[in-house]
């Protein structure tokens, strides 16, 4: 083991570091949780994001770095879900071919060493740079804090085999109300163990009201060096698409 003097590391000019999703939201091998409520529109910006990263097109303005996705999700019958994604597909017309691939199968656990390794197998032959995952719970076999810790590890490895990045939908718990207004609390407070927020690299939580379309993103980032302030969202239902709104 050898230490360098301050002027060593001050003159060291590392390689940059891809970035899918620019200011520092989405780096080549890190981790990033799309989190919300019921009907916060989670499903919609995770896809959202692929189709941004696809296509190489802003996302809310951000830059993207274009990359190939891989979307698997478990939770809306591949019916409704292609119709989803059909109506998506009309605001980025130049997805290059084979750059955006999907999977539907409700019987995927992530936690299960036979699914593990057909996922593993699938990235081994077609190198995605992106891979989605919605959402974690039902891709646990039974959802305790062991699973969780368990399939952490699980991606952690396929993260540094396969110099993927994850986007991960994450559903919340109990929503916590403040003991003095009683007004919900802004927080991150994800399913499982505590260790499950430190474990991203980014956090995207999405705040609403489900009885109106606007949303706004709040940002908690490890490797940002500027504060990430919140974005305001509305639902284009025409488009099916999340736009930024002053």
């Amino acid at each position: 083991m050898s230490f360098e003097s301050l002027q060593d590391m001050l003159a060291w000019n590392p390689p940059p570091v891809p970035q899918y999703v620019g200011n520092y939201i989405l780096l080549k091998k890190t981790k990033m949780c799309v989190f919300g409520g019921p009907k916060m529109f989670k499903s919609i910006m995770a896809a959202q994001l692929g189709f941004c990263i696809a296509s190489g097109a802003p996302w809310m303005g951000i830059p993207t770095m274009q990359g190939k996705v891989a979307y698997l999700q478990c939770e809306i019958p591949k019916g409704p879900f292609r119709d989803r994604t059909a109506k998506m597909a009309k605001n980025m017309p130049r997805v290059p071919n084979g750059a955006y691939m999907f999977n539907t199968d409700f019987s995927f656990k992530l936690d299960r060493s036979s699914d593990a390794q057909t996922l593993e197998n699938y990235l081994d032959r077609n190198r995605p740079d992106v891979l989605i995952l919605d959402p974690w719970y039902k891709m646990l076999s039974v959802e305790d804090n062991q699973a969780y810790s368990r399939t952490q590890d699980i991606m952690d490895y396929m993260i540094d085999k396969y110099d993927i990045s994850i986007i991960m939908v994450h559903h919340d718990t109990v929503p916590m109300n403040d003991p003095q207004t009683g007004q919900p609390i802004n927080r991150f407070h994800p399913r499982g163990p505590r260790t499950v927020e430190g474990w991203f690299d980014t956090i995207m939580q999405i705040d609403g009201n489900i009885q109106n379309d606007d949303r706004v993103l709040r940002f908690e980032m490890r490797h940002a060096i500027t504060l990430a302030r919140p974005i305001k969202a509305t639902m284009d239902r025409a488009k099916l698409w999340l736009e930024p709104r002053p």
